[in-house]
């Protein structure tokens, strides 16, 4: 019982979080409709290739390494708000302050697998109320 209760209560903590994530998504028009395509395509590019190899992908394609502003800000913006729910997410600590790639990276098969379960539920929310 008490477990069931944890559960809704971290579903409806991913639910308000994309909320927010969508909000901000919106509020940028030049980001908006390539963040609205991204948000539907990420969670194919998990099931197709992987979390790290999706994740390294929105890392490029978001120029988040190189420290300029060329890169894709839709991606940039997906990479950040998967990055701070993976993090803050209901006390589950999934990942530490490393970063994103350098957590993914080191990660057992285990936690890889629930890291990736996190991730995709949280974008099924995203994809709701991105449209």
């Amino acid at each position: 019982m008490a477990q069931e209760i944890k559960r809704k209560a971290i579903a409806q903590e991913r639910a308000k979080f994309a909320w927010e994530c969508t909000k901000s998504g919106k509020e940028n028009n030049s980001v908006a409709e390539k963040y609205k395509s991204h948000v539907r395509e990420f969670p194919m590019l998990i099931l197709s290739n992987g979390l790290i190899n999706a994740v390294a992908f929105v890392y490029d394609k978001g120029g988040i390494g190189k420290g300029d502003e060329s890169g894709d800000k839709g991606w940039k913006l997906i990479y950040t708000h998967l990055e701070q729910w993976l993090k803050d997410d209901c006390g589950m600590n999934l990942i530490q302050t490393d970063g994103l790639i350098q957590e993914l990276l080191k990660c057992e098969t285990d936690r890889l697998r629930i890291i990736t379960n996190e991730t995709i539920s949280l974008f099924t929310w995203l994809k709701r109320f991105v449209s």
